[in-house]
């Protein structure tokens, strides 16, 4: 009787430990690929927006298409839209310089305050190419 309560509790530690590996392998995993994807970001990517003309009904005329640059440097990021008649994202060229952070399949502008601002789902990554969703129907297309 003694020996099989010491073998259900080599189990139950057994199953305990395995489960404490199990969550530390995968948190680890999780922070890697952020950095990993961090690292991925760094430096000057050419930049594509473009939205679906059938979210924008009776806007007839507009481009829905624009182009212009993200610089990523540390922990910073340098967004440049070029805009022009007609176009939907803007009339004028903006540049803005703002914070960032990753989390998992997320690109987070960060807001002076640290808040987190405007969230980029990232729908594919690349080496040489990184495509973003914002919201459901405005998309970037990055490429180095």
């Amino acid at each position: 009787m003694l020996n099989f309560i010491y073998l259900k509790q080599i189990k139950i530690i057994g199953k305990t430990g395995f489960l404490v590996f199990i969550t530390i392998l995968v948190l680890n995993s999780c922070s890697t690929k952020t950095l990993e994807s961090k690292n991925a970001l760094e430096g000057y990517w050419k930049v594509i927006w473009e939205t679906l003309p059938e979210s924008y009904p009776g806007m007839e005329g507009m481009i829905f298409k624009t182009d212009g640059s993200m610089n990523f440097t540390g922990d910073s990021v340098t967004i440049t839209i070029n805009g022009f008649r007609n176009c939907i994202f803007n009339e004028d060229t903006l540049t803005n310089t703002t914070q960032w952070k990753i989390s998992n399949d997320t690109l987070y502008l960060v807001n002076d305050d640290g808040e987190y601002g405007m969230s980029y789902i990232i729908t594919s990554m690349r080496s040489s190419s990184i495509d973003l969703k914002l919201m459901d129907d405005i998309f970037l297309h990055l490429t180095k």
